[in-house]
């Protein structure tokens, strides 16, 4: 690190500010009458600033140049020497699409309910923990990732935890050709799961598939409900694929997608088009204890 890093600082918005902020009707009438869940997501709320504020603070006291960004307005991470994240797991998974070579430290703002499995740190850890990556002896893991291409165009997401092959509408059948381990087989599904390692302890073991070590050099596939007429098995159900192989998905519905790291970033897919996954040129590099 230099001697006077520039430290991004990406935040999410608490639930509670987003609904204020869109002044939803229903929502400002269980504020208004104290109502028990919305008493909990203010209460969050007021957890989740306190921490970003300690970040920040503790951030500027290394004296670093420190700018601090909402994850929705994240464009370009190239100017900073190290990502630091104030919310949960979708903040890091946000901060992380728009990074290639940068440090990433995610920072879980309320670890009572917010999901911090990609996190290093909460606000009270946070100081000791950024001094030890500034002076390089907390080094991070370097995390396979999964690069998505339609009919041979790259998608612009690096995907550090699972993709979705399926129906455009997740709860229709979906329809597709899997290539995989040099042999191919025609299926019907509710979808198909692709993990990275880091995506291997979400909805890919949900589905039946395994638990990896976060820095694994291989990415697996799961078939989500896979569907056998009578008489019929189905054959790859699930597996591994190595770091420099691939997977291809030829789509049989007019109406397909990809989803990536989630709900909010989704692709069309159309008939008779190609989804190849393979491993990205350029791994994650995270700042996160080793407690596989």
């Amino acid at each position: 690190m230099p001697q006077r890093p520039r430290i991004l600082v990406v935040y999410k918005k608490s639930a509670f500010q987003l609904y204020t902020e869109r002044k939803e009707p229903k929502v400002r009438a269980l504020i208004a009458r104290g109502a028990r869940h919305a008493q909990v997501l203010e209460k969050s709320h007021t957890h989740h600033n306190a921490a970003l504020e300690t970040v920040v603070a503790a951030c500027r006291a290394t004296g670093a140049d420190v700018r601090r960004i909402y994850r929705a307005h994240l464009r370009d991470t190239t100017q900073a020497d190290l990502v630091v994240t104030v919310g949960g797991d979708g903040t890091v998974l946000d901060a992380s699409h728009r990074v290639l070579h940068t440090t990433v430290l995610g920072v879980n703002s309320n670890p009572t309910r917010s999901v911090g499995y990609l996190t290093a740190a909460t606000a009270a850890t946070f100081g000791d923990i950024l001094e030890g990556v500034l002076s390089g002896t907390i080094t991070p893991l370097r995390l396979l990732r999964l690069a998505v291409h339609i009919n041979g165009e790259l998608l612009p997401t690096p995907v550090v935890n699972d993709v979705l092959f399926c129906h455009a509408n997740p709860a229709a059948t979906s329809r597709y050709m899997l290539h995989a381990a040099r042999s191919r087989e025609e299926q019907k599904s509710s979808g198909l799961w692709i993990a990275a390692p880091a995506g291997s302890t979400a909805a890919v073991l949900s589905a039946g598939g395994t638990r990896d070590a976060m820095e694994a050099r291989r990415f697996q596939y799961r078939v989500r409900e896979p569907y056998a007429p009578p008489g019929q098995v189905v054959r790859l159900v699930g597996g591994f694929v190595p770091q420099r192989g691939r997977l291809s998905i030829t789509s049989h519905l007019r109406d397909a997608a990809v989803f990536l790291d989630g709900a909010h970033l989704k692709h069309a897919v159309g008939m008779g088009d190609e989804v190849t996954i393979t491993a990205h040129p350029a791994v994650l590099r995270l700042v996160r204890p080793r407690r596989d």
